[in-house]
């Protein structure tokens, strides 16, 4: 394999992921293919790279939406990538291990500084014009 030293996914794997129980079963393309399944509305829903490729969109757009680059480091959709790349290297659980705890710590200093997450000291001093704000021309001529 290219860039993980054993596979870590195998048929019968199954866990959850914030309360979405999943499963991974055997495919049928090949005879290393395996298939992932969430439980979601009463049934087992197979995920399609459709949905990959979702949320990989979103979740990139929405970074860099709330931390436009800067230059200095890698912030908004290249930390999203950067975070994609590790959960590739070295196992999701790694990826959202060091997740959780950047969030721990980002709670940890707001409460040092007598602020809340809800609370926006940040966004009235340095307000940023966001995607949503901006004008996108009319597709297919229009």
């Amino acid at each position: 394999m290219r860039h993980a030293i054993a596979r870590r996914f195998h048929a019968g794997q199954t866990g959850e992921v914030d309360g979405i129980p999943f499963r991974i079963l055997r495919g049928k393309k090949k005879p290393d293919d395996l298939v992932l399944e969430l439980y979601a509305g009463g049934q087992w829903r197979r995920i399609r790279m459709d949905l990959g490729f979702l949320l990989a969109a979103f979740f990139f757009e929405n970074e860099e939406v709330l931390y436009p680059p800067s230059g200095r480091r890698q912030i908004g959709g290249d930390y999203y990538m950067r975070e994609c790349w590790d959960a590739i290297y070295y196992g999701w659980e790694s990826a959202a291990q060091k997740l959780r705890q950047e969030r721990a710590q980002r709670v940890q200093r707001l409460m040092f500084a007598n602020t809340t997450p809800e609370e926006v000291n940040f966004e009235h001093k340095y307000p940023r014009l966001k995607a949503v704000d901006r004008t996108m021309p009319p597709k297919g001529g229009q």
